[in-house]
């Protein structure tokens, strides 16, 4: 004769098959830590399927990231992504861009795994093999990730064409927008200096020089709207690149949005869109 189960005993079952879908769906700095090796290591496979070798450059110290940096910077590998799935004849991945509220972990992890399934598939097309899952590490924090990310990204330049001079110019150009706007929505002066027509091709040392004078503005305007200033720090000591360029651009934008949320501002035009996926080198 089958036993009854009391009402209780189904309520703790419940509660624990709560719990357990719960645990398993957290996703924290340590899995975004693993999952970038997991894509690196499919990085390699890819390069070696397109013969073309992957740089191992030495990182720069990253201090003072924030989880919106983190998920720009994963926006950029992202691109990357869809710009070599164009390459093989793929369909791209559809775009993505900053998300409203709160960024965590989890985000990240969510869209970085949507990157990294992006070139996991394009390795089986290829007749290859998914790289297997590393251990999980521990104690990982939001400057790791972002340390592995701009490696991520630094590799796959090789594998897809780099930002060129007007790709930099266009993202200080919606930066510079997007500071205009977000003055103007405080009743301030506008914040903006003068940006190179996209159709120009400015040197390196005008859009550095450029880049440093936003940046300056955008702490500035920040201090007067009671917002925590971006603290980036500095560009990399040796030559600068238009790579170097366009991460400060494409952080400032990352930096604005998150400003912009916490004005509540969420429904001003996003200063992040996504480059056009463009032809393979």
């Amino acid at each position: 004769m089958a036993r009854k189960t009391s009402g209780g005993a189904v309520l703790l079952l419940w509660l624990l098959a709560q719990a357990f879908s719960a645990t398993a769906a957290i996703r924290n700095n340590n899995h975004v830590f693993a999952l970038t090796r997991q894509c690196d290591a499919g990085l390699e496979a890819m390069a070696g399927i397109l013969n073309k070798p992957l740089p191992d450059p030495p990182a720069p110290v990253f201090q003072n990231t924030l989880p919106i940096h983190l998920y720009a910077r994963t926006l950029d590998f992202y691109d990357q992504v869809r710009q070599l799935q164009t390459a093989r004849g793929a369909t791209p991945l559809p775009p993505e861009s900053l998300p409203e509220g709160t960024v965590a972990p989890r985000h990240v992890h969510a869209l970085l795994e949507k990157a990294c399934r992006g070139v996991f598939d394009l390795l089986v097309a290829a007749g290859s093999q998914i790289p297997e899952e590393p251990d999980l590490p521990l104690g990982k924090t939001v400057d790791d990730n972002y340390t592995q990310l701009w490696r991520l990204t630094q590799r796959m330049a090789a594998l897809v064409p780099p930002p060129n001079a007007k790709d930099v110019a266009r993202e200080l150009d919606r930066v510079s927008a997007a500071l205009d706007a977000l003055a103007k929505a405080r009743s301030l002066h506008e914040a903006s200096g003068t940006i190179p027509a996209a159709d120009n091709t400015p040197s390196e040392r005008t859009l550095l020089l450029i880049s440093y004078q936003i940046l300056h503005l955008t702490g500035r305007l920040q201090r007067q709207l009671d917002v925590e200033p971006i603290r980036p720090g500095s560009l990399k000591t040796g030559p600068v690149t238009l790579s170097d360029l366009y991460d400060v651009a494409r952080m400032l934008s990352a930096d604005l949005h998150r400003t912009f949320q916490s004005l509540n501002l969420a429904s001003l035009p996003s200063p992040n869109p996504l480059r056009a996926p463009r032809s393979p080198i």
